[in-house]
């Protein structure tokens, strides 16, 4: 189980790497757009136990985007999370936790690749006006750690939590998510953009993984800023 976990995790790594590598390759560096971001991510949760109904993060990103004709773009991107979970037997599934209910702290990697139309709409502001709109793929290549600070029994109940959910996450393709994504970049100094970025990912895996959870459950949504050299 252990290296099929392991595979799970090089092969979404992998992914990403190829998918980066590609988009750079296509075109000199100078053609590309380059983003950094800084957004919040909301993953809806009801659980109904003493657990985090809502856990609200902070994410860092990164994204490159090779032009194509028409205004399309071929697109790579990274994202940076980080937050705690539990196992909870009688749901039978991972739920997040606050933190003093700790046990796995789950670092999370959003590899994604996607394809973006932009629309500029050059009236609306000095610098015009420009619209993302963004659909793809990515992978949640999510490391699963004890939570630090526990000892005794916390120490080894953490444990046995954390390899839990860590197979929780990495079967029945629970890691896969489709995603869709609209901006809009409204302040233009010479070739930086200044704009605003939102994301909704899909739980596509609960089409054949059976789960019972509620409908809010696998959802993830975010906002946030982006700049755009």
């Amino acid at each position: 189980m252990n290296e099929r976990r392991a595979g799970h995790r090089f092969f979404g790594i992998g992914c990403f790497l190829f998918a980066m590598l590609l988009v750079s390759a296509l075109s000199p560096l100078y053609a590309l757009e380059w983003s950094i971001k800084g957004d919040l991510l909301f993953i809806p949760e009801d659980n109904g136990l003493a657990g985090d109904p809502m856990p609200i993060l902070p994410t860092a990103g990164v994204t490159v985007e090779y032009p194509l004709p028409y205004n399309l773009y071929l697109g790579a991107g990274y994202d940076l999370y980080s937050t705690y979970y539990g196992y909870s037997s009688t749901l039978g599934r991972a739920i997040p936790v606050a933190i003093e209910n700790r046990s796995t702290l789950v670092i999370g990697n959003m590899l994604s690749l996607y394809g973006t139309y932009h629309l500029n709409i050059p009236a609306i502001t000095a610098a015009g006006l420009r619209l993302r709109f963004a659909a793809g793929l990515s992978i949640d290549a999510r490391l699963c750690l004890i939570a630090d600070g526990l000892e005794g029994p916390d120490l080894e109940d953490a444990s046995q939590q954390t390899a839990q959910v860590a197979n929780y996450f990495w079967s029945n393709g629970r890691w896969l998510f489709p995603m869709t994504g609209f901006g809009i970049d409204f302040v233009k100094v010479k070739n930086v953009w200044l704009g605003l970025d939102s994301r909704v990912w899909y739980p596509l895996y609960r089409a054949w993984s059976g789960d019972a959870a509620p409908a809010a459950e696998g959802w993830r949504y975010d906002v946030g800023i982006r700049i755009s050299f």
